[in-house]
Order: structure tokens, then C-alpha cells, then sequence
């Protein structure tokens, strides 16, 4: 009797014991959730993007259409998830805009003279800041979504390229840079409807490209266009 207690006694130690080891045991590492990647709670990807101007600018700043590639960009972009639905996000991103000016009577920008071809180029910083909202199942991906939101930019350099036709059926090329009358800041809004891994977005300039002392007419405000990311 007294060996059958001792055993019983024994057997209720050792599982007393295994139970305090499995306690004292750490978590397996996949059950941890991991706070980076495409539905968590951070993700940061690169892209790039090319668009079109949708309007073809103010009359005697007229831009030749259709043109795709008015338009191109490299950015990076962070979004931080705040739940099944709503994201918060912003980007940081090079930007060109790159309009070729229709040459004709009503052209005044920047001046009255006809070129054979005239270019605008703005080189851009931008940063950008959105709400998302999610609307299907996704997994660990972006999904579809839409985005809302706003952008600055600082226009650091507009450049402009023209060509002539001489007399003599030569052409003669010209750079022209430093120019005064553009205003270098710059601010819209945007939106973009996103499809996993390229979205479609379209923006809208509040400001304006020339000081209003100018009087110059202002170049498209509506653009869009399409963004491939670069990351899953």
C-alpha cells in the first residue's frame, strides 16, 4: 500500500514538473505577427509612374495632345495600417512634368514668338500625404483600395528647350534655364484607385506655375496616370 502511494505521489510530481517546463517554454517564432509587409501594420515600397495631362492648358499656353508621357516619376511610399479598413500613409517622390507647347497665333508663353518645337520641363520634389480606404479581402497584399489626399512640391528646376528653323532649313537648338517667372512651390489634391500592384491616379494643381504679376497663362492642372510598384 505504502509503495502504491509513493508511486501515485511520484507520477503526480512529474507532471506537475512537465507542465511548469511547457509554461517556461518561449513561443514559437512563427505565432509571433510580424508588423511589416503589404497588410500590416508598416509597409514602405518603391514605384515609379507615367501620366498625360487631361486638360490642354489655359489659351496661349497650349500644350500639344495627346502626349503620354507629360508626366514621370520615382517615389517611395509608406503606409501605416490602422485597421481592417482605414490606412494612413505618405510619399516622397521625383517628379517631371515635361509639357511641349502648340505653336500657333495665340501663343504667348513666355513670349509671342513660333519655334519649330518648344519644350517645359519642372523638376519636382514632392511629398504627399493620404487616408486609404480597403474595401475586399486581401491577405498579407495591398488589395484594392482608394486613396485620398494632397501633395507640395518644390519646383527646383524649369528648363526650357526650343528649336528653330532657320532660313536655310538648318535648326538651331537652344537651352534657356534660371528662369525667373515660375513660382518653385507648388500644392493639390490626388486620388488613386489601387489594385494590388499598380493603382490609377489622377491629380489636380491648386497652385500656379508663373507668378500672377506675370500674366502668363497657366499650363494643364488635371493629370493622369498609371503607377507600377517595384515591391510586393
Amino acid at each position: 500500500m505504502k509503495k502504491t502511494v509513493l508511486f501515485i505521489l511520484m507520477l503526480g510530481n512529474l507532471s506537475a514538473f512537465g507542465q511548469e517546463v511547457l509554461f517556461l517554454k518561449d513561443p514559437a517564432i512563427d505565432s509571433i505577427v510580424p508588423h511589416w509587409g503589404p497588410n500590416r501594420r508598416h509597409y514602405i515600397h518603391p514605384y515609379i509612374a507615367i501620366g498625360m495631362a487631361i486638360d490642354g492648358g489655359e489659351q496661349g499656353g497650349r500644350i500639344r495632345q495627346p502626349h503620354f508621357f507629360d508626366e514621370t516619376r520615382f517615389g517611395f511610399r509608406y503606409k501605416r495600417r490602422l485597421n481592417g479598413v482605414f490606412s494612413l500613409g505618405g510619399d516622397l517622390l521625383y517628379n517631371v512634368q515635361n509639357y511641349s507647347l502648340r505653336q500657333d497665333s495665340l501663343k504667348i508663353l513666355p513670349d509671342t514668338l513660333l519655334y519649330k518645337k518648344q519644350r517645359m520641363l519642372f523638376h519636382q520634389l514632392r511629398g504627399a500625404v493620404f487616408i486609404r480606404i480597403n474595401y475586399d479581402k486581401r491577405g498579407n497584399r495591398l488589395g484594392n483600395y482608394i486613396d485620398l489626399g494632397a501633395y507640395g512640391d518644390f519646383n527646383f528646376a524649369h528648363i526650357m528647350y526650343t528649336r528653330i528653323k532657320n532660313a536655310d532649313n538648318t535648326l538651331t537648338r537652344a537651352k534657356t534655364s534660371r528662369l525667373k517667372y515660375f513660382n518653385p512651390l507648388g500644392y493639390g489634391l490626388h486620388a488613386r484607385v489601387g489594385f494590388n500592384l499598380f493603382s490609377c491616379y489622377v491629380q489636380y494643381r491648386l497652385s500656379d506655375f508663373f507668378y500672377p504679376s506675370k500674366h502668363l497663362p497657366e499650363l494643364p492642372r488635371l493629370t493622369a496616370g498609371v503607377e507600377f510598384f517595384l515591391k510586393k
